[in-house]
């Protein structure tokens, strides 16, 4: 059971295994009242175990002052690593101002965070005719190398206990899926960190 839903935590689209899973399930007196709860509650169980610790990047604001990722332990935090030069990012960021959008209202403990390596000054000028909503990160060459991004924009959905839960490379055209997974950590318990 644990190979088959590792496989589809890495991709959720790999029919063998969750066909696998089926024949397991049906084969079992499982105790579930579904296959999908069986489902649901394994990948659930796989997800957190193979999901990594956040590393505990000291970031710099825009306003100047500081935060480490430590300091947002308590609430999930959606980041999105993003270029001044790449397309892709500033497409990106329209989408995900419209996704901050969808929460500006929520009490939940939810942070959003802009990273770009860029220097204030360039990050300012880029803003000034292209609006970020989210809290922005300036000169994290640093955090681009410990969260290992390869590419623009790249996101990070940590969840309260401060562990990397879903991560995307490349532009995200469904916003669904980015708050379906916010969603799903909001309404995890509280699980208390390692």
């Amino acid at each position: 059971i644990a190979a088959y839903c590792r496989s589809l935590v890495v991709n959720r689209y790999q029919k063998s295994a969750e066909q696998k899973l089926k024949e397991i399930y049906t084969k079992s007196s499982s105790g579930f009242r579904s296959f999908d709860d069986f489902l649901k509650t394994n990948l659930l169980f796989q997800q957190k175990s193979m999901a990594a610790k956040a590393p505990n990047s000291t970031l710099r604001l825009m306003n100047g002052s500081k935060i480490n990722m430590s300091d947002l332990k308590g609430k999930v935090v959606f980041i999105t690593f993003w270029d001044v030069w790449s397309d892709a990012s500033r497409r990106q960021i329209q989408l995900l101002n419209q996704l901050y959008q969808q929460y500006s209202n929520n009490s939940q403990p939810l942070e959003f965070l802009g990273i770009s390596i860029e220097a204030p000054l360039a990050l300012k000028h880029y803003l000034e005719e292209n609006p970020f909503s989210f809290r922005i990160v300036h000169s994290a060459s640093e955090a681009r190398r410990e969260f290992g991004v390869i590419g623009f924009p790249s996101h990070f959905i940590i969840d309260r206990s401060g562990k990397i839960r879903f991560k995307h490379v490349g532009f995200v055209n469904n916003l669904n899926l980015l708050k379906s997974e916010i969603d799903e950590l909001l309404n995890e318990e509280n699980i208390a960190a390692d």
